[in-house]
């Protein structure tokens, strides 16, 4: 499981059910760059964490087509939400909107039609 935090990918590492079900999460770079960046969180439900604790510094940059991805995913459900448009335009505006690396980077068309029909 990962978690992003401000374009920053994290993985649990361990869960412990104590009096809250706590998750201890790792920067996914910690074996490559040494990034000692760690976060616990509590359990709000099934699918949300609240953060309650952050250790250490990045000591890396985001990518930016990790930034670019992120950005292109808000703008698609933001459009999803506000508009009466079919989700076909909505993915190909957005995918034509980025640069072609950004473009690579994106889940396929049809996972996106779907991320626009849940919102």
């Amino acid at each position: 499981m990962k978690l992003d935090n401000s374009h920053y990918h994290l993985e649990k590492s361990k869960t412990l059910k104590n009096l809250q079900i706590n998750s201890y999460w790792n920067c996914d770079h910690s074996d490559s760059s040494g990034c000692k960046a760690r976060l616990i969180t509590t359990a709000v439900d099934n699918s949300r964490h609240r953060i309650i604790e952050r250790k250490g510094n990045h000591s890396h940059e985001v990518s930016s087509i990790t930034a670019s991805v992120k950005r292109a995913g808000l703008l698609l459900a933001s459009r999803s939400r506000n508009a009466a448009e079919r989700a076909i335009d909505i993915v190909s505006d957005t995918r034509t909107s980025v640069p072609i690396v950004v473009q690579q980077s994106l889940p396929e068309s049809n996972s996106l039609k779907r991320r626009v029909h849940r919102n």
